[in-house]
């Protein structure tokens, strides 16, 4: 036969794969086992192990798996014997050879028969034996058809051993070549997040570098004209226009410092709601035409799709209406403000004109 039995033997890290294979030359297959050819000489293994596709495959964290099958799966082919004496001609020989005989011969418990070993000596034909070293060693078949059925031959592991070696060779280099990619990987990692974390720090320095920067600008604003701001700001507009005009909706009057300021109350946000009053203050006020306070306002809405709206009618006493040309800030008792422009959808009666 020229086909080979293989053992793959492979670890997998980071994507990528280390194998190697252990092959040995089969020899001979019968329906149950296979032959394979080793240093040591040959070995059977069953079939019920390797399967007919002469190889199995392990990963090299389970190879204690994989001996531990190989181990009850095999045996070798040639078992030792030792010379007893001349044969009845010069093609045989005498040898000794240890069997082990059945001692329950009554078979009570066939499932389980019990054994003990026994030193056992047959004439051999030469044809049948092979030294080695000066050891001998004779066919494990030859001698297995000679025996009654009481008397089996032992195990002999000596292949299992070298291969047992071999297998561990291999794991354990595959196992340090996945040892030294982790390394790797580690040192790599390690060095990325070096740099991520001098970057962060690079940019978290530089930030606060522009916050204490930026305090230090808005804090001297702030004392030079940041309370004639809030001043004119409270004066000058309701709590829903600074809203718009800071564009925020939560937006409040208790969000400002208390004047005189703390300089240990005044945050960076405060600061800024103070630079911002700062800056609306500087800007052009357009004032009212006039004011109506304690006015009666209605006003329709239309409302839903406009294949079938409909008319919503609202109505709402003691307001203050501002009027800008054709638009009017009208606040309500509440605070809340509605902007509508004047026409037949705005009615606005009473309320007295406060003077300039």
């Amino acid at each position: 036969m020229n086909e080979n039995f293989t053992i793959r033997i492979y670890t997998e890290c980071h994507n990528e794969r280390f194998e190697e294979k252990i092959q040995f030359p089969v020899k001979h297959a019968t329906e149950k086992a296979i032959l394979l050819e080793f240093e040591m000489g040959s070995a059977w293994i069953s079939k019920s192990f390797c399967s007919n596709t002469y190889q199995v495959d392990s990963r090299a964290e389970s190879i204690s798996i994989l001996l531990k099958n190989l181990k009850d799966n095999m045996f070798d082919e040639l078992i030792p014997v030792i010379k007893a004496g001349k044969g009845p001609t010069s093609n045989s020989h005498k040898f000794k050879f240890d069997v082990l005989q059945r001692i329950n011969t009554n078979y009570n418990d066939p499932s389980h028969p019990e054994y003990e070993r026994k030193t056992k000596t047959m004439t051999i034909g030469w044809f049948a034996i092979t030294e080695r070293n000066g050891n001998y060693f004779a066919s494990r078949k030859v001698i297995s058809k000679r025996l009654d059925n009481n008397v089996i031959l032992p195990k002999v592991m000596q292949t299992y051993y070298e291969l047992e070696a071999r297998i561990n060779m291999v794991a354990e280099r595959l196992l340090a070549q996945k040892e030294r990619l982790l390394a790797q990987k580690a040192k790599e990692r390690a060095e990325r997040n070096a740099i991520l974390a001098k970057k962060r720090e690079e940019e978290e320095a530089a930030k606060a570098e522009q916050t204490a920067k930026k305090i230090d600008e808005l804090m001297s604003l702030a004392l030079k004209t940041g309370i004639e701001a809030i001043a004119f700001c409270k004066k000058n507009f309701t709590e829903p226009e600074m809203q718009r005009k800071l564009k925020t909706s939560t937006f409040s009057w208790s969000q400002l410092p208390k004047v005189p300021f703390d300089a240990e109350e005044l945050t960076l946000a405060k600061l800024e709601l103070v630079a911002a009053c700062v800056k609306i203050s500087k800007s052009k006020i357009v004032k009212p035409e006039k004011i109506l306070v304690g006015a009666t306002v209605e006003w329709i809405n239309w409302v839903g799709p406009t294949s079938r709206r409909r008319r919503e009618e609202n109505r709402c006493e003691d307001c203050v209406v501002k009027f800008y040309g054709a638009k009017r800030v009208i606040t309500f008792p509440d605070g809340d403000e509605l902007i509508k422009m004047a026409g037949e959808n705005l009615k606005i009666t009473g309320g007295v004109e406060l003077a300039e």
